[in-house]
């Protein structure tokens, strides 16, 4: 009974594949900041547009998107170049880094999220840029990118990421400071 169970079973068998991995492996990259001041929604919501025009709108294409008073959201975007340390004269890693600010803000605190984080490969190289595209946690990339193999791959994503975390904190930490100012004058 058993062996004829197996016989059945098995032409089916050869329709079931194992999950196939995605082109990118972990979640994206993203900061959060919460900061707590002694203010009411609408004194946060002119200390922080304040404070993006000294930090995160001090950055090149730097725009504010939205910034809504009543429901205390301010959301921008920004880039920052950049330029691969790892592989000297690669003009095709060369490029930007663009993301997404969000600013929440309630009575008492804001909230900052950085998002979107993203590189862009200098598009002026011949044979065009090498775009890293969204940046991700862990080990990322699962496939390599063109023109290069999966080790220098990866250790090009986490350049670019570490890069990105260490100029990020430094906008979140000067935001956060001129918002503490402009609540104690």
């Amino acid at each position: 009974m058993r062996a004829l169970l197996i016989l059945l079973l098995l032409p089916h068998c050869g329709m079931l594949r194992g999950q196939e991995l995605s082109a990118t492996s972990g979640p994206p990259f993203m900061l959060t900041e919460e900061i707590g001041l002694p203010l009411n929604r609408a004194q946060l919501v002119v200390a922080a547009k304040q404070a993006w025009d000294a930090s995160f709108g001090q950055e090149p294409g730097a725009r504010m998107v939205r910034l809504d008073q009543v429901d205390g959201v301010l959301e921008g975007q920004a880039r920052f170049n950049f330029r691969s340390a790892m592989l000297a004269g690669r003009e095709e890693s060369m490029g930007v880094v663009s993301y997404a600010v969000s600013v929440h803000i309630r009575n008492g605190h804001c909230i900052v999220h950085l998002h979107d984080v993203k590189h862009t490969g200098n598009r002026g190289a011949s044979g065009g840029g090498l775009d890293v595209g969204l940046l991700r946690e862990g080990e990322a990339p699962v496939e390599h990118y063109p023109g290069m193999g999966l080790k220098f791959s990866r250790r090009l994503h986490a350049e670019v990421r570490a890069m990105a975390e260490s100029r990020l904190r430094e906008l979140i930490r000067l935001f956060s400071a001129r918002l503490r100012l402009e609540a104690n004058p």
